[in-house]
């Protein structure tokens, strides 16, 4: 699990089949096997990767659940605030590769990272929102059991045909699958890092961050 969430966290900073690298510099992924299932996520059917589908369902499905309001800009962050130092960032990335736990921190909180877009055609969706949804849906299914680690893999579970189909419901209802996430109002205080774990930093703090923002963004629209 901790190499499907590193990977997930990583997968947008190469250069891809299909786009760069989405802070401009390419991080040097120190895992070969990583950095394999990372530069094909957009394509690569025939690589024998179980990261391969773990990254293409997840990365899917939290575009499709953030991709609402679309608007254009011609860079990848909000360059009219300022110059970031993008192999910089890259940088920071690259040195906390090999702790989880620090990589999802950066991601979480640095206020120069959040200036990133996650695509150039909605320039509404930050790519930390992005990255942070993917490993929570991942986790999400995982306590579900709906995903299982086998083998030293992680691997979806089959479901019967009638599961499938009231999943794929659920799936094209955005605003039900984002209720999966969604915290209470307890959980809504933000938990200080030195006495909160990874798993609760990304089901309850980052989920209740993610209810906020949309929040805000119905009120500027």
């Amino acid at each position: 699990m901790v190499t499907a969430i590193k990977a997930l966290l990583l997968h947008d900073f190469v250069h891809t089949e299909k786009h760069d690298s989405k802070i401009y510099q390419e991080v040097q992924i120190k895992s070969p096997f990583i950095r394999e299932a990372c530069k094909n996520h957009h394509n690569g059917e025939k690589i024998d990767n179980w990261l391969l589908p773990i990254i293409k369902k997840y990365d899917g499905l939290a575009s499709f659940l953030n991709r609402k309001i679309p608007r254009r800009e011609e860079r990848r962050y909000d360059y009219d605030n300022g110059i970031i130092d993008c192999k910089a960032v890259a940088n920071e990335i690259e040195r906390r590769q090999e702790n989880v736990n620090e990589l999802y921190n950066y991601i979480f909180y640095d206020k120069t990272f959040s200036r990133f877009y996650e695509t150039i055609d909605y320039a509404n969706n930050k790519l930390r929102k992005h990255l942070l949804l993917a490993v929570n849906l991942l986790i999400n299914d995982f306590k579900k059991g709906k995903i299982k680690v086998e083998n030293n893999k992680v691997i979806r579970v089959s479901m019967p045909t009638a599961e499938k189909e009231e999943e794929t419901k659920k799936f094209l209802s955005g605003s039900k699958v984002l209720k999966r996430i969604y915290p209470s109002k307890k959980e809504l205080v933000r938990p200080k890092i030195e006495q909160t774990n990874f798993q609760e930093l990304t089901v309850q703090s980052e989920t209740a961050r993610l209810k906020t923002e949309k929040i805000n963004l119905r009120w500027n629209s």
